[in-house]
């Protein structure tokens, strides 16, 4: 029972979504680090040919797997946390759209 509602009891949150949760968030945050850098890299590398450089695809080929795994992990999470995620998820998405279809 909390101190604030003392009829209410306090529903703990099961250890595997915890984990879940946790490392979705870590893998979203790895996917956000791993777009940054392959949209500087390309910007400060930008290579002769007319497509992007070799460890910007790598980066960002990595970028959405981690954004993928993440998905279904965010999922599982509880109420403000899952909408963040979510969110992440889904901005990651769409910018790695845009990279894959810039010239």
């Amino acid at each position: 029972m909390t101190a604030l509602d003392p009829g209410r009891k306090e529903r703990l949150i099961q250890p595997w979504r915890r984990v879940a949760a946790v490392a979705a968030m870590v893998l979203v945050t790895t996917s956000i680090a791993l777009g940054a850098f392959a949209r500087a890299y390309w910007s400060r590398f930008p290579g002769p040919e007319p497509g992007s450089p070799k460890p910007t695809y790598i980066a960002t080929y990595a970028g959405v797997y981690l954004m993928l795994v993440a998905l279904p992990l965010s999922l599982v999470a509880k109420g403000g946390v899952r909408v963040a995620l979510l969110l992440g998820c889904s901005g990651l998405l769409g910018f790695y759209f845009l990279v894959f279809f810039s010239p």
